[in-house]
């Protein structure tokens, strides 16, 4: 019995990281100060900018602070095609908040800001809640350094 959970166990390990990797800071690993706000084009009332869009341009930041390092309780990274993708697995309370606010804001925009510089700034497509994937067309060096500085 004991060996044939040791081999399930270590089959679900394989899996796992055949699918992603789940990323734990280590001593020593800079921090990542990471943020997603509501952003816009113009000007938003008690919001701040204009900051460098990504791609040219220039976004405005909403004063909602919708996701910070302290709501991620897990990173993933994931190899999607041909770029990577970092999974966030948020505290309930920040999930709740994430879905409530995508639910009504479709189509409007999240600003991804990692060290006060917006790195993505996608459009929301439908409604998000504990686990939010950010899809930016990250080379693997930029999303393992975004999981490594938001990982608990």
């Amino acid at each position: 019995m004991r060996t044939t959970a040791c081999v399930l166990l270590m089959t679900l390990a394989i899996a796992v990281q055949a699918c992603g990797v789940s990323i734990h800071r280590r001593p020593g690993d800079p921090r990542v100060v990471a943020e997603i706000r509501p952003a816009q084009r113009g000007p938003i009332l008690g919001g701040s900018g204009p900051v460098p869009a990504p791609g040219g341009g220039t976004l405005y930041l909403g004063p909602q602070l919708l996701i910070a390092n302290a709501d991620v309780t897990d990173v993933s990274v994931l190899h999607e095609g041909a770029a990577f993708v970092v999974m966030l697995h948020l505290t309930r309370l920040a999930g709740d908040r994430v879905a409530a606010y995508t639910a009504h804001h479709q189509g409007e925009v999240l600003a991804v800001v990692l060290d006060g510089k917006v790195i993505t700034a996608p459009s929301i497509k439908g409604s998000l809640g504990r686990d939010v994937v950010i899809d930016a067309g990250l080379s693997e060096s930029e999303a393992q350094r975004l999981a490594h500085g938001l990982a608990p």
